[in-house]
């Protein structure tokens, strides 16, 4: 029996200035089913109410909502629960451009419960809420802050990791390990700096390209049985089946 080796990708830090994908490519596999659509608008209309209120009680309420929100979209191997819809429902008042936000209790850890759009500190504070992991985590700052913060999860960073191996010079991968990408703060900064880095080069919303890395990596692994337990080179191959100018 051949064993493959496992090696963990170093996920340096530092600013990056480079695109992992194509506009067409991510035109081609930026879209989400009904149901996940659905559920968004309805996390994305709760995050800005919250925002926008002012009233102590009903801003509580209101994060309370979102949390059970967030965990909901989240949420895998399970059913979800679907509510009425509330995405339709009028908001009068817009949040605006808002760099940090007070949460109602504060942090389990942290009593000031300040969250920063680019403080990673406080990233690590609001995870200290009981039941939310860093993937869940980024859903919520990617609620509150669409288009600068990004949901991560296997899917999303195990496509983004192999396209910038191949298509950019910030990532070097062993490729005849076998596949592990760890969803956790280092990741997640390396991650949105991609992104954001790809938006900018391709003048699109980032959370298009989110989307579709999370959309291709999803369709191989509807087309291969054995995706948990491919090399990085056996992955690239079947990303540039899909993606021909991989």
């Amino acid at each position: 029996m051949t064993v493959t080796k496992r090696k963990n990708v170093d996920y340096l830090d530092g600013s990056v200035d480079e695109t992992f994908l194509q506009t067409h490519e991510v035109d081609d596999f930026k879209k989400l089913d009904d149901d996940e659509t659905r559920f968004w608008t309805d996390v994305l209309w709760l995050a800005e109410e919250f925002k926008s209120e002012i009233d102590v009680s009903r801003k509580t309420v209101l994060w309370h909502h979102l949390l059970l929100a967030v965990g909901n979209f989240k949420r895998q191997g399970g059913t979800k629960i679907f509510p009425t819809g509330i995405a339709d429902l009028p908001q009068e008042v817009q949040s605006g451009d808002c760099k940090e936000i007070v949460i109602p209790g504060g942090f389990p850890k942290a009593a000031d419960g300040v969250l920063g759009i680019d403080s990673p500190q406080t990233w690590k504070d609001l995870e200290t809420i009981r039941g939310l992991g860093v993937a869940t985590t980024t859903t919520v700052l990617s609620a509150l802050w669409p288009g600068q913060h990004f949901v991560l999860d296997v899917r999303a960073l195990r496509a983004a990791t192999a396209l910038a191996s191949i298509r950019a010079s910030c990532l070097a991968l062993d490729l005849d390990a076998a596949i592990v990408v760890d969803v956790n703060w280092r990741s997640y900064i390396w991650y949105r700096d991609v992104v954001l880095s790809t938006g900018r080069c391709l003048n699109i919303d980032g959370t298009d390209i989110e989307r579709a890395l999370y959309n291709v990596d999803r369709k191989i692994a509807k087309e291969s049985s054995k995706i948990d337990a491919m090399t990085w080179m056996e992955y690239i191959a079947c990303l540039k089946k899909m993606l021909p100018d991989a």
